[in-house]
């Protein structure tokens, strides 16, 4: 029978909500703990073991396999002695509030919903209940379908999701074509998994096959991310594109336009100094002669390159202060190795109506001084305006 025990019963159909399916629990009676003696599913009798399990289908198994089985009869005692306490159920209840009065030792209430679905359940020990918990092997449910599950931990499992033609890149360009016509989607086909502190993706690029069969592999977890894309084989020499990112550091790598692979990193310094790139350091009007000095506001090493100088052509007289003929010049930031007392730097200027001649500085990472070589009255025709950092 569905269910069917000793004394009083009250139960309730337990709907699990999982595809409009309805799930069943099946009660069958035994002599033995395996209940193959005496094996009935609709007669108590004076049987000791009574067997359990839930199910989809309505029909009792007739299998004692099927059954959860416990003893809930305890062995008779002798003849004028009291035998010890037997395990029977008393009493099976069911509601959608726990009662505020204790039934007898082993009764049983199944806390329910306002739908019917069972939600606790509990046993009286006599004089309290006592809130069970129900094993999911007796559940007999091997797979949930469109259930939700909130403030659930799940320890030691593994997650695992297929996918088919997701995006794989230049996601934000769907439904676009190139200029030959061709969608500039790529997608992709695979599983995700998520386990041991990994989630990973594995799969092949959609359309493609044999030698030129396109497989990739990403994966994110405590060493960082990395994403690679496989051409012909998994082997790494067979790595058509690849992004690392671990301790600060970014690594990349593909084949360039002879096919030829081509790798890089960028980390904090270099962003720094790409950030740096065109940042004005310094701005005013000097000669660079003896005594005039220039504290840019980015050392040397902190740039990408170095400081660009930019020089001007600059008037005494009604063309005093008017900037123009401009010329750049470059301190490359291995200059940062030498002092300000080392060795010159020499730039040749060659001015319109001028001519040409040098101004000479010195540089380290952090200063420029002027030099007296810059004093006659030709080098007084330029000064230097402004400071870049490339």
């Amino acid at each position: 029978m569905v269910v069917k025990a000793f004394g009083t019963i009250t139960l309730a159909r337990v709907d699990d909500g999982a595809d409009g399916k309805s799930s069943y629990t099946h009660i069958a009676y035994a002599d033995s703990s395996d209940g193959n003696t005496n094996f009935s599913s609709d007669t108590p009798g004076s049987r000791k073991y009574i067997g359990s399990y839930t199910d989809f289908t309505q029909a009792d198994s007739n299998s004692p396999s099927a059954y959860h089985w416990q003893l809930v009869q305890g062995p008779k005692g002798d003849t004028g002695a009291t035998g010890p306490a037997g395990k029977d159920i008393t009493s099976y209840a069911s509601g959608t509030a726990l009662p505020t009065t204790v039934a007898p030792k082993n009764s049983q209430f199944w806390l329910v919903d306002l739908n019917g679905f069972v939600t606790a359940f509990y046993k009286s020990d006599g004089s309290k209940w006592v809130k069970q918990q129900i094993s999911a092997s007796a559940i007999n449910a091997a797979t949930f379908n469109g259930l939700t599950f909130s403030g659930v931990t799940f320890n030691g499992s593994e997650f695992i999701s297929t996918f088919k033609n997701a995006p794989v890149d230049e996601s934000d360009f769907a439904d676009v074509t190139d200029p030959t016509g061709q969608i500039m989607l790529t997608k992709g086909t695979g599983t995700t998994k998520m386990g041991d502190g990994y989630l990973t993706v594995d799969g092949t690029i959609d359309g493609s096959s044999g030698d030129s069969l396109q497989t990739f592999h990403t994966e994110v977890g405590p060493a960082g991310y990395l994403s690679r894309l496989y051409t012909g084989g998994t082997a790494e020499n067979n790595i058509s594109a690849a992004a690392q990112l671990y301790l600060g550091q970014l690594l990349l790598s593909n084949l360039d336009s002879s096919g030829k692979k081509v790798s890089g990193y960028l980390n904090g310094e270099i962003l720094q100094q790409l950030d740096n790139s065109g940042l004005m350091l310094w701005s005013g009007a000097m000669g660079m002669t003896p005594g005039q000095h220039i504290r840019p506001t980015i050392p040397l090493s902190k740039t990408m390159v170095g400081w660009i100088l930019v020089w001007s052509q600059y008037d005494t007289g009604a063309n005093m202060a008017i900037d123009r003929n401009f010329l750049y010049t470059l301190i490359h930031k291995s200059r940062g190795q030498f002092d300000k007392y080392g060795k010159s730097i020499a730039f040749p200027i060659n001015m319109p109506t001028k001519g040409n001649f040098a101004q000479v500085v010195f540089a380290n990472d952090t200063d420029i001084a002027g030099d007296g070589n810059n004093s006659s009255s030709l080098q007084h025709n330029v000064v230097l305006r402004y400071i870049y950092a490339v």
